[in-house]
């Protein structure tokens, strides 16, 4: 990725990733200043892992499709690499496939779950009582950046395998 010329799509992953970036900072800033408030003072903040667990949710949902473009998702490659070239570039492709069309229907129906939790005005029964729907908005954004992703995959790996045609 270094030496190619990015795109919007590219700069948005890496907006993404600055993001999460900036969330994990928060994440251990917040995790040691409880640990110190408790261990010292006697006085958790009580807010600590709720705002915790939230950054987590969006550390992983924002952060997928970047990695997915950086192809640091786990995978076979033991197995992958002992393959022929265009049966190896067949699973590509089909793997690309498959994840695309289940992050597709994760976006669907987690946009489905974000405006009912919107329309009803759910919060959650906790410290903070911060409404839900913002939480759970974490997962059809974070699988639409992942989605696309896939879709860019995809295309690259089809092109590949019509390459070895040739």
């Amino acid at each position: 990725m270094a030496n190619e010329k990015k795109n919007v799509l590219d700069w948005l992953f890496d907006i993404c990733l600055a993001i999460v970036n900036v969330l994990m900072s928060l994440l251990i800033v917040i995790i040691i200043l409880d640990v110190i408030m408790t261990y010292f003072f006697n006085a958790p903040l009580k807010w600590a892992l709720e705002v915790s667990e939230y950054a987590l949710a969006f550390i992983a949902f924002l952060g997928s499709g970047w990695l997915m473009r950086e192809e640091g998702h786990l995978r076979f490659e033991m197995v992958i690499e002992k393959l022929p070239q265009k049966v190896r570039s067949v699973f590509e492709i089909f793997g690309s496939l498959v994840c695309l069309l289940v992050s597709l229907v994760i976006v669907w129906s987690g946009i489905e779950v974000v405006m009912s939790l919107y329309e009803k005005g759910a919060l959650f029964e906790s410290v903070l009582q911060w409404p839900r729907w913002p939480l759970i908005a974490a997962i059809p954004v974070g699988f639409s950046l992942l989605a696309i992703q896939l879709l860019r995959r995809s295309i690259q790996h089809i092109k590949n395998f019509k390459a070895l045609k040739s």
